[in-house]
């Protein structure tokens, strides 16, 4: 479920990062949800856990909470593809110490 305008979204972890699709939807004609969202807490080391932020007028927003390494703001990388079924994919690689 995607928050209320304007309120805060709540994520475990001491860093936080935001992931912004555009021009994007994770919804279909009538307002259900398409985009498949883990819980917000996910156990791995330096990705804490991650919500929906937002899915407005073709913003589609993401928060990840993470915990960083101490002395320091961890390398990320984005990937993306797209599967044969047509599923786009995106991947957040967040390095561990």
């Amino acid at each position: 479920m995607t928050p209320q305008r304007g309120a805060p979204v709540e994520l475990p972890g001491t860093a936080y990062l935001s992931v912004r699709f555009d021009p994007a939807q994770a919804h279909d004609a009538r307002g259900a949800g398409t985009a498949d969202v883990p819980p917000s807490r996910i156990g791995y080391p330096t990705l804490r856990g991650w919500a929906a932020a937002g899915d407005f007028e073709g913003h589609l927003s993401f928060g990840l909470g993470l915990r960083p390494p101490a002395g320091g703001t961890p390398p990320v990388r984005l990937g993306e593809s797209t599967r044969p079924d047509g599923t786009h994919v995106v991947a957040v690689d967040v390095r561990r110490a």
